[in-house]
């Protein structure tokens, strides 16, 4: 016959059992969420397994999750700025692109109209401009033939 001291006995280790396995699953969710490697979060686990949950987290560093959140939230913002930075100085870039590209194309133009042949106008890129022979004549290809 089972003694009621019995079964509270039988129902502790039922208990015990139950709550390791609802604490297994939360440990195991925690341990994904924190990005441990799974080799050591199955080392924890089988610790867990083994009763020894005395030192479960004696080899974990600690981890101040409020600071984490500020500094995730610092670097978003100093990644915001970058951005904004890098998209200000990409406009500025076109802009100087576009303006020098209407310069090139009135230089070329003058030359054109002075008189100047395609080979000379070809040489005074090169010299004035410390152009390469590829860089002034794509220049002049691209601005040739605009008036």
């Amino acid at each position: 016959m089972i003694t009621l001291e019995k079964f509270s006995i039988i129902a502790e280790i039922h208990n015990f059992r139950e709550s390791r396995s609802i604490y297994q699953d939360i440990l195991w969710s925690l341990f994904r969420k924190m990005n441990v490697p799974a080799e050591e979060a199955r080392d924890k686990m089988a610790k867990l397994e083994d009763g020894g949950m005395g030192n479960l987290f004696a080899s974990m560093e600690k981890m101040d999750i409020q600071a984490e959140r500020r500094n995730t939230q610092l670097a978003r913002q100093e990644a915001e700025a970058a951005k904004q930075r890098l998209e200000e100085s990409d406009r500025e870039l076109k802009e100087t692109f576009n303006r020098l590209s209407k310069l090139f194309s009135q230089l070329v133009s003058v030359c054109r109209n002075s008189g100047m042949s395609r080979e000379e106008i070809l040489v005074c890129l090169q010299e004035r401009y410390g152009l390469s022979e590829a860089e002034a004549a794509s220049a002049l290809e691209q601005f040739w033939q605009q008036k």
